[in-house]
């Protein structure tokens, strides 16, 4: 495997009940402290494999599975900008092609670590956040061979 883009998690389920929940949202307040969540939505996995005959066929794996997060962090309430450090446990599903002979899956896990900064408009907080994943991969090629390939890029986010 020579490429592997990270998956990009979106959850349009939590999205829907987020957005019908602020007509029934109180105000929002930050509080120091530590904090846990969850989510779960779709990951795509997108993979190039390059023919070893070097003649420039290429290989292209793209498939999505269900995916979730466990986060866990501790926010520092201060006066104007809320800033908070987090940390989560990140399964990017197996997304899989192919029948049981020459099913092709990925399986894609990962712990992350993330500096957050924060800004509350009311009812409503934008934040960014920026850090470091680990991640770990490990593909089946039906029943001819297995790998594994990990690493650690940096990662990044809004919401």
């Amino acid at each position: 495997m020579d490429t592997i883009k990270m998956p990009s998690v979106a959850a349009p389920a939590a999205a829907l009940v987020a957005i019908a929940g602020f007509g029934l949202a109180a105000p929002a307040q930050a509080d120091s402290g530590p904090y846990i969540g969850g989510s779960v939505g779709d990951a795509t996995i997108q993979v190039d494999i390059p023919d070893e005959d070097n003649i420039g066929e290429v290989f292209e794996f793209d498939e999505s599975d269900f995916a979730w997060k466990a986060f866990g962090g501790y926010n520092f309430d201060l006066a104007v900008i809320d800033l908070a450090i987090e940390g989560s446990y990140v399964d990017l599903g197996a997304p899989s092609v192919g029948d049981a002979a020459t099913e092709i899956e990925v399986d894609v896990s990962g712990w992350d670590l993330f500096g957050l900064a924060g800004i509350e408009l009311g009812p409503i907080g934008v934040f960014a956040k920026a850090g470091m994943i680990n991640w770990d991969a490990d593909t089946t090629l039906g029943e001819l061979a297995t790998g594994s390939d990990d690493g650690t890029d940096p990662a990044y986010g809004v919401g």
